[in-house]
């Protein structure tokens, strides 16, 4: 079955960009620490477009090149990639009738702090 024209979406760029630089942040997230070259042979992608989705990363401070690249005897070393998970805070929130509940974390999933609050709901039910 096809779409007519008017409800068919076509991919922009931003779309395939915004696609890509997921991949790239995905894999890096499920290795803990990739090469570009790595990154380039999990996810397809040309180690062109790699190097310039992980410029991007690392300018938005998402990711990082480790301390120390890895020497692999011939070449220029591995420069190792990780997300910046210590630098980056996600915050969470649950609103149920009767609590709220919010957590700060790391990207690591390291709970910074949380806060709860239960209120009472009485006013709301019918008599």
């Amino acid at each position: 079955m096809t779409l007519p024209a008017r409800e068919a979406r076509s991919l922009v760029s931003g779309d395939v960009r915004r696609h890509n630089l997921q991949l790239v942040l995905d894999h890096i997230a499920r290795t803990g620490q990739a090469a570009r070259s790595e990154i380039a042979e999990a996810t397809g992608l040309t180690r062109g477009s790699v190097t310039a989705l992980v410029d991007k990363l690392l300018r938005t401070g998402l990711v990082r090149a480790t301390e120390q690249p890895v020497s692999q005897g011939r070449g220029r070393p591995l420069v190792r990639l990780e997300l910046a998970a210590d630098t980056i805070a996600l915050v969470a929130a649950q609103i149920d009738a009767d609590r709220a509940t919010a957590v700060v974390s790391s990207l690591a999933g390291t709970s910074s702090c949380g806060s709860h609050c239960t209120t009472d709901v009485r006013w709301a039910r019918p008599k």
